[in-house]
């Protein structure tokens, strides 16, 4: 239990009114001298601004000197605020009275404003219109740079795609002559036969007077079949387109360009394009 703090429910003790000037109104104890007697400490009490205790509250007296010295400030500055307002008073507006209103009758008033009425509809109607031209030039410029960023980026696209198919047609080209080329070794290599010897009618035949031996009768030829037809049926036209080719490709062999005349249908422009396009 602390022992500062007093019992409210006691009653206090009774001392003599004369003892009032001890610094304990209504003749309280201190718990410092609860037996009314001084302490015992070598220190002299303090005078000035003893702490007094009053029905369980601890009442501290002010600083007298530095309650005055405020005080004279306050004043002070009350009074300098006062002569600032006096010094820096309003001064009133003395102006000549005139007629209010203009100089316009009441009927030109009404009549400008029901102008106004009437061509606010109007101003308004082209400010809107003002307003979508100015968002669809936005939106056109917006639109124009978009395109603008999609064209370069298909300008720089170009050269890449254009690459890409150059290869592709070089690959295709590529792959169709190395499958000409594995028909006319197939092709060769057919044709290479063994070497063919005479029959056994020719062997075993009659032999002439000097000892060789006859070739048989061949069968009559037909005379319509003239030799004209035989060089007709050659067509000079394709024996041309291949001389061209020999000419323009010493490098490749006649069996290879008949071949890529027959596969052109004996056009010497296209096979030429194609052996072009391949060799480069």
């Amino acid at each position: 239990m602390d022992p500062y703090r007093r019992d409210t429910g006691r009653k206090p003790y009774s001392v003599d009114p004369a003892d009032g000037a001890s610094g304990t109104p209504g003749g309280e104890l201190t718990p410092e001298s609860p037996t009314g007697d001084a302490p015992d400490s070598g220190n002299p009490p303090a005078t000035g601004r003893q702490p007094q205790y009053s029905g369980g509250f601890t009442v501290i007296p002010p600083n007298e000197s530095l309650r005055d010295k405020l005080r004279r400030n306050a004043q002070k500055e009350e009074e300098e605020l006062q002569r600032w307002k006096e010094a820096n008073r309003v001064t009133y507006v003395h102006a000549d009275p005139e007629k209010l209103g203009g100089a316009a009758t009441l009927a030109a008033t009404r009549e400008m404003q029901h102008t106004d009425l009437r061509c606010s509809k109007l101003q308004k109607r082209l400010k809107k219109e003002e307003l979508d031209k100015r968002r669809r030039q936005e939106e056109e410029e917006e639109n124009q740079r978009k395109k603008d960023i999609q064209r370069e980026k298909a300008v720089e696209i170009k050269p890449k795609g254009e690459r890409d198919v150059q290869q592709e047609h070089r690959r295709v080209n590529q792959a169709f002559l190395d499958s000409l080329e594995g028909r006319r070794r197939g092709s060769e290599q057919a044709t290479r036969a063994p070497p063919l010897l005479a029959p056994d009618d020719f062997r075993h035949g009659p032999c002439d007077l000097a000892g060789q031996r006859v070739a048989p009768a061949l069968p009559d030829a037909d005379p319509d079949h003239s030799f004209a037809d035989w060089t007709d049926e050659a067509d000079p036209a394709c024996d041309g387109a291949l001389v061209k080719l020999l000419k323009s490709f010493p490098g490749c062999s006649r069996s290879f360009l008949e071949d890529i005349l027959d596969q052109c249908s004996g056009d010497h422009q296209q096979a030429h394009a194609l052996l072009d396009c391949t060799m480069n």
